[in-house]
């Protein structure tokens, strides 16, 4: 059987890693680094691109993250290829993304983010194989958090088309988010001509509205909602602790 477009294509995961974690002061490593459970917080990403079929992650980080390297090396021990990108300033995910858009622009990209934990694990998984099903241009997973004012809320139609992605809304309609994306090459360029082209409000260009400018340019995108998941942004003092506490159950009622 012939494979279609999107299976022909190469898959690489894409970690931006180049924050510099001041929501969390006094650590002794990369927040990238820190202990959840039985894992370093970012290794639950890096095994969720590789079980999502990944070929090779790029991992964005800055020029004095030496311990993400130390740690992870050449991906031989997560199974998968990792290469390291640097970025020397750090103005947001959407420009750490893009820095690898040499990179990214003929695969399918699996993108999360290394201080958050996603539940269910296989959200990539998932999300992949809609992409690849529906031949769409981007899906995003979603699922509940207790923090939609500080994140991206997500309104989707009952086909479960995206309608609508915001960006830490004052009032945000529900506590459903999106956690991890899946899209084609179109997106990749899309974001690349909008970095280049759009003019900044602000110094970060957040990622969710540009996901929002590709609904309105007539991107196909769908999500994909796991009600019974969760989406946790360790990336606070207290989002640390509940990540923590998940984890640590979770590892409890397993043994």
């Amino acid at each position: 059987m012939a494979m279609n477009s999107s299976q022909r294509r190469s898959v690489v995961g894409i970690v931006p890693a180049a924050g510099r974690a001041t929501r969390l002061p006094d650590r002794a490593c990369s927040k990238e680094l820190l202990p959840v459970g039985p894992r370093l917080i970012s290794e639950y990403l890096v095994e969720s691109m590789r079980d999502a079929g990944a070929e090779r992650v790029c991992m964005v980080i800055a020029a004095d993250k030496h311990d993400l390297v130390r740690f992870y090396g050449s991906g031989d021990r997560h199974g998968v290829p990792i290469a390291y990108l640097c970025q020397d300033n750090a103005t947001g995910m959407s420009d750490a993304i893009d820095l690898a858009e040499p990179w990214l622009r003929d695969a399918t990209v699996l993108m999360g983010m290394p201080d958050t934990i996603v539940r269910p694990h296989d959200s990539l998984s998932q999300v992949r194989e809609l992409l690849e099903r529906k031949q769409c241009d981007i899906v995003l997973a979603v699922a509940p958090t207790d923090e939609p004012g500080r994140l991206g809320p997500v309104n989707i139609d009952r086909s479960g088309r995206v309608i609508e992605v915001l960006d830490k809304p004052s009032s945000p309609p529900h506590n459903l988010v999106w956690t991890v994306a899946c899209w084609s090459p179109r997106f990749t360029e899309f974001l690349h001509e909008q970095l280049a082209v759009q003019p900044r409000v602000r110094a970060e260009a957040p990622l969710g509205l540009i996901f929002q400018d590709a609904i309105a340019a007539g991107f196909d995108v769908r999500a994909i909602t796991f009600t019974g998941g969760c989406y946790i942004d360790a990336g606070t003092v207290d989002g640390l602790a509940a990540a923590q506490r998940l984890m640590a159950g979770l590892t409890t009622a397993r043994g």
